[in-house]
């Protein structure tokens, strides 16, 4: 298996075929299910990919001028463009 960034680059070229749309809560579930299928296996996580655990969230808030409490996934915003710019730099910012 590769690892997240890896990952997110092949995501980046055909978001549809791993996450179906460009939504927030698409990415974040897809993660979920590779973070939780990498822990079954027993293969630990490298350094890139918990900096990417760690650090994701605070980036996006930083990068939307946002501030909450709830998940990345959660936070709304006004128009349906910004979740789609922000699942691609995300993507490649990663």
């Amino acid at each position: 298996m590769s690892n997240i960034l890896a990952l997110l680059g092949k995501i980046e070229q055909k978001p549809r075929l791993y996450i179906g749309n460009a939504s927030l809560t698409a990415l974040r579930q897809f993660l979920v299910g590779y973070k939780f299928a990498r822990q079954e296996m027993g293969i630990l996580p490298i350094d890139e990919e918990l900096d990417f655990y760690q650090n994701f969230q605070p980036w996006l808030q930083i990068r939307f001028h946002v501030q909450t409490v709830n998940s990345w996934e959660k936070i709304r915003f006004s128009r349906t463009y910004y979740a789609k710019i922000l699942v691609k730099h995300s993507i490649n910012q990663a």
